[in-house]
């Protein structure tokens, strides 16, 4: 007897849904197809249809599916059924010319994994494509230049003036032309350029995922709950805004004494005299928005370009070293390069923040800057070496401190590896950070243009740049750490070095 083929899967929703054709999308092999460029480009810039989703403007190629809007198909690129179709289509579908291997016609050959990444917008596909006829057109010109001149060239040796006047006009007209086409052509690079510079830097292998891994630590945790530095310190601390403060007595000694001590500690460091100013290709160069004003202080004049406005940094920041190094070329067997550089370093107030000295404006520090040769075993080394400074100079100050590799969602755009300097904060129960020690690879070289020549072929060095103390937050730390104890704040160690 022959069963009946309705309501087989009744109750089965799933199921049932499954076999039904008026939800079906593709197959993966026909995706498969879908995905390779010159047909993807076609799927992502449709027609307009009224009768699809969107009106078929936003399409996901890899699901075959049609979404509402934009942001619908934004949210779901994030989706796990987006991302366990990337995983699917990794695989090379299967085909005819498999079957016959399997069944012994050829050699067999495991099926191939690829890396499938999400499609690009449409705004990035248009300035590819612009991009890309702009350079053919600029290499069409370039080809007539060349042409004319060695026309020119032929003209001359016979003498023939006439043909030479006309042909400079038709050289002056292409090169009118090259210079508007580079003009067009500089714009749609800078705006394809800023997806490529907002990408961050290669993590080092000692960067954790997801939580601080502690390396050093020096005493115990202060246990007690103290008042705040402002008001333990106020006979020593003239504040008035995060911008305008400044020290008094025992505090102004202590600010002079202990970058005395930390630079006369840094053995092979050479001091070096940095720049307070710095263009904007140098800010951006280094990682950072610089028409955010809540990264970076911006002196703008109606006179200056975008590109070209000036910053307020600081002699001890990391733009201050890169401006000096930028397009900049080193001897081989200068490298590698330890510098340090005292002085203030100045970066915008955070919003709603409490008026203490860990949220100044400004503040003394001392920051040091390492190149090395392209080598990650010479960078690994002097890292570990500066590691070992940081805690000969810190221990003997006799206060508790830890050395914290921070995960890697706490790193800058530039940075690698980042060894935080943290001391507690009595007042707010928590560390607080008063230096750090940046690994930033070849990262900062290749954007900047800063290389080494070696065996006739151009090195990008690798950089360590860190702020070995800054003083504010350091000594708000020790004041509320000093506090039910009998330590002073010019220790011994502190005032060998007042004078």
């Amino acid at each position: 007897m022959v069963s009946r083929s309705i309501n087989n899967h009744r109750g089965k929703t799933k199921i049932s849904k499954r076999w039904k054709t008026k939800r079906r999308t593709k197959d993966l092999d026909q995706i498969d197809e879908d995905i390779k460029p010159q047909n993807a480009e076609k799927l992502i810039n449709q027609e307009v249809d009224l009768d699809r989703p969107g009106n078929a403007q936003f399409y996901c190629v890899h699901c075959a599916r049609y979404f509402i809007n934009d942001h619908a198909l934004q949210d779901h690129f994030k989706t796990k059924v987006h991302k366990r179709r990337l995983k699917a289509l990794e695989l090379e579908p299967y085909t005819i010319e498999e079957s016959e291997r399997a069944a012994g016609f050829g050699n067999f050959q495991f099926a191939q994994k690829r890396k499938i990444e999400t499609q690009p917008s449409k705004e990035e596909l248009v300035d590819t494509k612009r991009m890309k006829y702009l350079e053919e057109q600029k290499l069409t010109l370039e080809s007539i230049k060349s042409e004319i001149v060695k026309q020119i060239i032929e003209c001359q040796k016979v003498g023939d003036n006439a043909e030479i006047e006309k042909l400079k006009v038709q050289g002056k007209l292409v090169k009118d032309d090259l210079k508007s086409l580079r003009t067009v052509l500089y714009g749609v690079e800078e705006s394809a350029a800023l997806h490529v510079l907002s990408l961050p830097n290669v993590l080092h292998k000692n960067t954790p995922k997801d939580n601080e891994y502690v390396i050093h630590q020096y005493l115990d945790c202060p246990a007690t709950h103290t008042a705040t530095h402002m008001e333990i310190g106020r006979d020593l601390i003239q504040y008035h805004n995060p911008h305008f403060y400044f020290f008094k007595k025992e505090a102004a000694l202590f600010d002079y004494s202990i970058v005395n001590y930390a630079s006369n500690n840094l053995g092979s460091f050479l001091p070096f005299s940095n720049s307070d100013f710095c263009r904007s290709v140098v800010v951006e160069g280094c990682g950072r928005d610089f028409e955010d004003t809540s990264q970076v202080f911006t002196l703008e004049s109606i006179e200056e370009s975008r590109e070209s406005y000036t910053h307020l940094i600081g002699a001890a920041s990391l733009e201050s070293f890169m401006a000096y190094f930028t397009k900049h070329v080193v001897l081989e067997n200068q490298l590698p390069l330890r510098l340090f550089s005292i002085g203030k370093k100045y970066h915008p107030p955070k919003p709603n923040a409490k008026e203490n000295l860990f949220n100044v404006t400004q503040e003394t520090a001392l920051d040091f800057f390492v190149a090395t040769k392209n080598c990650q075993e010479e960078m690994d080394t002097e890292f570990h070496e500066i590691v070992s400074t940081i805690i000969q100079i810190y221990e003997p100050l006799q206060h508790h401190f830890r050395l914290v590799y921070l995960p890697a969602n706490k790193l800058k755009l530039f940075e690698s590896l980042r060894l935080s300097i943290q001391m507690f904060s009595n007042s707010s129960q928590q560390y607080v950070e008063i230096g750090h020690c940046s690994i930033c690879d070849s990262f900062l070289s290749k954007r900047l243009l800063f290389n080494y020549n070696a065996n006739k072929e151009w090195n990008f060095p690798k950089v360590i740049w860190g702020s070995l103390l800054r003083v504010p937050p350091l000594l708000a730390c020790i004041l509320e750490n000093n506090v039910n104890t009998d330590k002073i704040l010019l220790s011994n160690v502190l005032k060998d070095f007042i004078e």
